[in-house]
């Protein structure tokens, strides 16, 4: 997927917007995501803080190569590999991708 320098740039503000408020939207975005689907929970430890900033640290990756997403396919293969091995199913991607976009608005 190739992505025009304009939207790179737009799609780096957008992260810089609330990234620097990080601990904060990773509590909102847990607490929605298992208040939606508390089922989901049992693939999370109970400590949300050092999820969350797993969680940012693996989107700040990504939204430093968002202009050259190639870059990053063996990295997010492992890192899919890995949610496999903890249970994440395909299905699952489309209601945490929700709950991000929701949480980040």
């Amino acid at each position: 997927m190739d992505i025009s320098p304009q939207d790179a740039e737009i799609v780096r503000k957008s992260f810089l917007s609330f990234a620097a408020d990080a601990d904060r939207v990773s509590v909102d975005f847990y607490e929605r995501l298992f208040e939606t689907h508390p089922s989901l929970k049992e693939l999370f430890g109970e400590d949300i803080m050092t999820q969350g900033r797993k969680l940012f640290d693996a989107l700040a990756t990504v939204i430093d190569n968002v202009d050259n997403l190639a870059n990053m396919r063996g990295m997010l293969h492992d890192m899919g590999a890995r949610h496999t091995n903890y249970g994440v199913r395909a299905d699952m991607y489309d209601t945490v991708g929700a709950g991000l976009l929701g949480t980040i608005e």
